[in-house]
């Protein structure tokens, strides 16, 4: 993917979709990789309220006063520099949002809810979120990164179980036959790279009871083997 592509943007919640949307308008050829599967698939951007602040202050308050806030908030360990370029432009982000076309609104007089992506959620239990201000602005964002020629690739994982390793990918399906597409196949062949038979570590057990999983596994069907690799019949 490298030769096809001059960005790649690991995750895309608002920050990676922004950060792609903004470097494809500059012109690079940009690739988001997302791990959930759904269209509009679930994330902490689009759980949260969609308030842009800084600390709990209005994110437009003039660049000094946001550098004390935040050396206040991180109690003087933020890296100078980068809380100096984060103080300077945070109201460009703003700035840029609007332009793509995203809407805010602001909640009374309350200093840090000047800027509420709409429509805004109800801070009430539950995730209520579709629909409302993060979903529909990061549906936005990603439909302008498609438009300047950028890609969203969705669902890939990786995990290791024991001395075996599991790849799964979301690569379209038949009304979205993305799996043609080459960069989509070498995805496909660099999953088979990595998780093809790399050996039994020493410190690696052959089988792993259940009960030992790392993660909780519930086991159910047929019994293939025991622990110590003996066939056995019977059924969880």
């Amino acid at each position: 993917m490298s030769a096809a592509y001059d960005l790649v943007v690991i995750g895309g919640g608002i920050a990676g979709l922004t950060a792609a949307g903004r470097a494809a308008q500059a012109g690079l050829r940009v690739a988001v990789l997302e791990r959930g599967t759904d269209e509009a698939y679930p994330c902490n951007s689009r759980y949260s309220g969609g308030i842009l602040h800084i600390a709990f202050h209005n994110i437009r308050e003039p660049a000094s006063a946001l550098l004390e806030v935040i050396d206040a908030a991180t109690r003087g360990k933020a890296e100078p520099k980068l809380a100096k370029a984060f103080a300077d432009n945070a109201a460009r982000v703003v700035d840029w949002l609007r332009d793509e076309g995203v809407e805010f609104m602001s909640v009374g007089n309350i200093a840090y809810q000047q800027w509420v992506l709409a429509p805004r959620r109800p801070l009430t239990p539950g995730l209520d979120w579709k629909g409302r201000g993060a979903d529909v602005a990061m549906r936005l964002l990603e439909k302008n990164l498609n438009k300047r020629g950028g890609e969203v690739f969705r669902g890939g994982n990786c995990w290791t179980r024991g001395s075996g390793r599991i790849f799964y990918f979301s690569p379209g399906h038949e009304l979205y036959p993305i799996y043609h597409n080459p960069q989509i196949q070498r995805v496909i062949y660099n999953a088979v790279n990595w998780a093809r038979p790399q050996g039994r570590p020493a410190e690696v057990p052959l089988h792993v009871p259940v009960e030992n999983a790392p993660e909780k596994i519930h086991a159910r069907g047929p019994i293939m083997h025991d622990a110590s690799g003996k066939l056995v019949s019977g059924t969880r």
